[in-house]
């Protein structure tokens, strides 16, 4: 976005980028998979105003309970949901330039749809053993523009209250940070930290290109798929595939989310040797762990194993010194006392 001089007049010209391209695409997504799988689902864009009745500019609804708009003959077919839907999403590019309101005040209506009529959504949900699934796009911190540095103490607080106001309610928040400023993200991957004290059920998903460059540099074994990233975006294999975008994978990591990917494996831990020649064969063989890599453009399996031989090789090393600087503390303190 930025400014021209026409005539004396300042026109604001909005320009996509790779970003709102990728938020749209997994939108799209959703908006397809919701529809074939019949899932009652909520599209909203959070910086609109609802309108009464609750579908307005800024919401759209598409799955099993359709919308009705004043009578049962006027039943809005499936397709037409879908296509409104889409009109929602084109809208995207302009609200995340302006962007201001953060994630956590749609957190807090959410809270109130359970809330409101004694409960009567969390007993359905309970009653039926289903789930609620909210994922979140964001760019910013949960409070958005609110405050300045004195303020973040109070606001994190408020975030972790209005989070954990869902412990023990089967909601699950997958959110998707599409954002290349560091303090954010970093901020979003502590909230997997146990030190966090959050207590709902939480998702970390990262967007394409931060996936795509992280995992490149930390964890390159990992062929990253279009696949894998809209797996990812639904909250499956999130958060260890956020991590992989941030760190390298210690050992016990890699067995589960190679177990997740391809079916169950030995551990990495007790049987290397089994889980290395197990992923080489299933590799080599099925063609179904065969896609095509958005970092090398051309097809390749989902794990290449030279190099994730090369990758526990570290790991290990790593831990290896880690325990013998833990024995010669141990060992120090007994000589000493």
């Amino acid at each position: 976005g930025g400014y021209r001089n026409n005539e004396d007049k300042y026109q604001l010209q909005l320009e996509k980028c790779p970003r709102h391209t990728s938020l749209q695409d997994v939108s799209y997504f959703l908006v397809h998979l919701a529809a074939m799988q019949a899932l009652p689902t909520t599209f909203e864009l959070l910086r609109c105003e609802r309108s009464k009745g609750g579908i307005g500019k800024g919401r759209r609804r598409i799955g099993a309970h359709g919308e009705s708009k004043s009578s049962p003959e006027d039943f809005i077919p499936l397709e037409e949901q879908v296509e409104s839907a889409i009109e929602l999403i084109e809208q995207l590019p302009l609200l995340v330039f302006l962007a201001s309101r953060g994630c956590m005040e749609h957190i807090k209506s959410v809270k109130k749809d359970f809330d409101n009529n004694n409960g009567e959504l969390l007993r359905k949900l309970k009653n039926t053993n289903k789930k609620m699934l909210v994922i979140l796009m964001i760019s910013n911190y949960p409070w958005g523009a609110r405050g300045g540095e004195r303020d973040l103490p109070d606001l994190r607080r408020e975030f972790k209250k209005v989070l954990n106001g869902f412990t023990d309610v089967p909601v699950t928040f997958v959110f998707y940070v599409e954002t290349r400023n560091e303090k954010v993200v970093e901020f979003y991957d502590r909230l997997l930290s146990p030190e966090s004290g959050i207590n709902a059920n939480i998702r970390i998903a990262k967007g394409l290109g931060l996936q795509v460059d992280g995992i490149s540099k930390h964890n390159p074994w990992i062929n990253y798929c279009v696949q894998m990233h809209l797996c990812q975006a639904i909250g499956v294999c999130s958060n260890i595939l956020s991590q992989a975008s941030s760190r390298p994978l210690l050992a016990s990591e890699v067995g589960e989310l190679c177990s997740a990917l391809i079916g169950n494996l030995p551990s990495p831990a007790f049987e290397m040797d089994n889980f290395l020649s197990e992923i080489e064969a299933l590799m080599s063989t099925n063609d179904n762990f065969t896609k095509w890599s958005t970092i090398t453009s051309k097809n390749a399996p989902y794990i290449d194993v030279k190099k994730l031989k090369r990758h526990l090789s570290k790991t290990w090393w790593f831990a290896g010194a880690v325990a013998i600087c833990i024995v010669a503390i141990i060992a120090a303190h007994i000589t000493f006392n």
